[in-house]
């Protein structure tokens, strides 16, 4: 049988203790990280739900008050949604928008009086009233009429009035295509943005 010596025995005995308190140590660090870890998770998880649930609050609220307003009077809820989706809406065309804008204003020369731009008229009215949502133009017979965008491209202006009558808007919204300020027929507007194609499926 070997021999072992009562110091061998007992350094053995040391190390032995010492791993054990390394593992234990060891042990305590993984479920300190993992618990740590599972914290930043529910944090990230209760955050985006809260922004979530925050956002369909705010588009709850604008469908209400929109859903409550006169539909002869535009609120200041509904001014904000129109000045949010006009911004949304020009920054969303990206690359598509951008190589068109750069077609007609590059190698036509043209500037945005110069070219026809599609907007979704919203109102019609006798007298100028406190609304502060631009632009106002004047039309046929010293009517005001209030349109929003400024659209290079028919199917941008259409997705435009598609998203205003979403959030609650009336039906009745449409497009116009203006020319050097001026309103004219969306037939001859489409045939100068290059769209032709559209003629039979405007609406």
């Amino acid at each position: 049988m070997p021999y072992i010596e009562e110091d061998t025995l007992l350094d053995l005995y040391k190390e032995i203790d010492v791993s054990n308190k390394d593992k234990e140590q060891y042990r305590r660090s993984y479920f300190e990280n993992k618990e740590s870890t599972q914290k930043i998770k529910n944090f990230y998880t209760w955050g985006m739900g809260g922004l979530s649930l925050l956002l369909i609050g705010a588009l709850g609220w604008i469908l209400y008050t929109s859903s409550t307003s006169p539909k002869e009077s535009i609120n200041t809820n509904q001014q904000a949604a129109i000045l949010a989706l006009t911004d949304s809406l020009r920054y969303a065309q990206n690359e598509s928008a951008i190589a068109q804008e750069a077609s007609l204003l590059g190698s036509n020369g043209l500037n945005s009086f110069e070219r026809v731009v599609y907007k979704v008229q919203l109102a019609n009215y006798k007298k100028p009233t406190r609304v502060a949502v631009k632009p106002w133009q004047v039309g046929d017979k010293g009517y005001m009429r209030l349109a929003v965008g400024d659209f290079a491209s028919y199917k941008e202006a259409i997705a435009l009035r598609d998203e205003l009558k979403r959030i609650g808007f009336s039906s009745d919204i449409f497009l116009i295509a203006v020319y050097k300020d001026e309103k004219i027929d969306l037939k001859e507007a489409l045939k100068m943005s290059k769209e032709s194609y559209l003629l039979n499926v405007t609406k």
